[in-house]
């Protein structure tokens, strides 16, 4: 016999359970003695009732919801719920159009990657994303290669890909943006400070999202191979503002996972201690490499001390360089981004391509991967 439909009963109950359960899937499933498939299943129903659209629906246009608070009777029904709305301020409108259109799509999505059965704790792999320029248009008949958002989009996407499944299976990883992630910070498509005209794929609005899910898929990928995840995003000259929502995006998309760790700090500059290992990011257009030492040693003396490997991490200039000078290496590491017009013209020339960086917690960079383009 046919499976009868699921009742509406039945996937109110599970919204209300996975509400009750501070939108924990796996924790909601437990207490209604569900498998998390068939859990999941009974929320993806609620979504298609319009169960969990009322809250929503209760804003007026213009608006977005701040917070919820609610009411529940001993029964667990809802006796009363107060809405924080706020105005949408114009300069922000199309950015948190374009975040809440990203989270849209994840609506009813199956439960995150279940961690992987096989992790080295003693590990942590680094996959370091320089100058992607998300939005960069080059036309190959001027430039010599194609790049639009599609192409810069499956470049990466390709790329982590090849990389996760290459890496050995440490226990951490960390997707490490570098900076410059987005070419444009604006629908001006200019350069912030010199206003030199960029070279832009499509509307700024469609790389903002796609760049959002881009990450997202990125971060899913590494919790296949990696128990956890750490993430940052690093301003660059290009993004200066933008990369500093897309990591208020992702901080708030995964901020309820407790595989997943999201710093969304403005600090134009990042460290982070994994034992003996200490490593340290900046975008490279403020802090030059040379300079990158002493920065670390001085913002973070005692996890200074306390390590013996320490590695900076740059981007900027699209090209690998290294120097090893007052007590840490620093690096800076290829794009996947083609070149645009004026860099090609200007004839700077460089490899492409991305490479993970697995750390040992005693002895520092223990292997690295490769994928060219």
């Amino acid at each position: 016999m046919p499976t009868p439909p699921l009742s509406r009963e039945d996937a109110a109950a599970a919204f209300d359970a996975w509400q009750a359960h501070d939108c924990n899937r796996q924790r909601a499933a437990d207490a209604m003695g569900l498998a998390l498939g068939t859990f999941s299943n009974r929320l993806r129903r609620a979504h298609e009732y319009g169960l969990d659209g009322s809250v929503v629906a209760a804003a007026g246009e213009g608006r977005f919801i701040g917070g919820v608070s609610t009411l529940y009777d001993a029964d667990g029904t809802i006796r009363a719920q107060w809405i924080k709305e706020y105005l949408q301020k114009d300069t922000a409108g199309a950015l948190i159009d374009e975040m809440l259109d990203v989270f849209g799509a994840y609506k009813g999505h199956a439960q995150l990657p279940d961690e992987p059965a096989v992790a080295n704790a003693d590990l942590l792999t680094v996959y370091p994303i320089s100058d992607h320029h998300l939005g960069l248009y080059a036309w190959s008949e001027e430039t010599g290669e194609d790049y639009d958002l599609e192409i810069g989009a499956r470049l990466l996407r390709d790329a982590m890909g090849q990389l996760v499944a290459s890496s050995p299976p440490s226990e951490a990883g960390m997707v490490l943006i570098l900076g410059d992630f987005f070419h444009a910070d604006t629908s001006k498509n200019q350069t912030a400070n010199s206003g030199n005209a960029l070279d832009v794929d499509t509307r700024y609005a469609k790389v903002i999202r796609t760049g959002i899910q881009l990450t997202m898929d990125c971060i899913e990928m590494a919790m296949q191979r990696h128990r956890q995840v750490i993430v940052k995003v690093m301003p660059g000259n290009h993004d200066e503002h933008t990369a500093l929502c897309l990591a208020a995006a992702l901080s708030l998309f995964f901020k309820h996972s407790e595989r997943v760790s999201v710093d969304p700090s403005p600090a134009r500059v990042y460290a982070y201690q994994f034992g003996n290992v200490m490593i340290s990011s900046t975008h490279g257009d403020m802090i030059k490499m040379k300079d990158l030492a002493g920065v670390m040693a001085s913002n973070w003396p005692e996890m200074w001390g306390q390590t013996k490997y320490r590695y900076g991490y740059t981007g900027h200039i699209h090209h690998n360089s290294k120097i090893e000078q007052n007590g840490a290496q620093v690096e800076s590491f290829q794009t996947l981004s083609a070149k645009d017009a004026w860099h090609y013209n200007s004839g700077y020339s460089s490899g492409r391509s991305m490479v993970s960086i697995t750390h040992h917690i005693e002895k520092g960079e223990f292997c690295r991967c490769t994928v060219s383009v």
